[in-house]
């Protein structure tokens, strides 16, 4: 039986979109990484709303108590960016047992990614 070569594919988009993997980990695409990078992004810092279950992720170059470091991650760190969140997730009583993908958007006004 002869070798068949596999032919790699996957769907990209443009869009950001924000995923939680079953392992506790958010990683952001290209689009919503290069939308913290403006912040000057190396870390980020975590916001809750209770009332409309919503994450704000918003950039901080510099590392404090309230901040995550971020990873890259993919050919030359160019694919997209991510971090363990645990203990976030389980604070807010989210179910990260399963992996799921969100679209997000930049919100100027807080200067952070929703």
């Amino acid at each position: 039986m002869p070798f068949e070569l596999f032919t790699r594919t996957f769907a990209k988009t443009a869009a950001p979109k924000v995923t939680i993997s079953g392992y506790g980990r958010i990683a952001l695409n290209k689009s919503a990484a290069d939308a913290l990078a403006k912040g000057g992004a190396g870390f980020i810092s975590l916001f809750w709303d209770k009332a409309t279950k919503k994450v704000g992720i918003q950039p901080s170059a510099k590392e404090s108590a309230y901040t995550y470091p971020l990873k890259s991650y993919g050919i030359g760190g160019k694919t997209g960016t991510g971090f363990s969140a645990v203990t976030f997730l389980n604070y807010i009583n989210y179910d990260w047992s399963q992996t799921r993908s969100f679209g997000a958007e930049w919100n100027a006004a807080d200067k952070m990614l929703i």
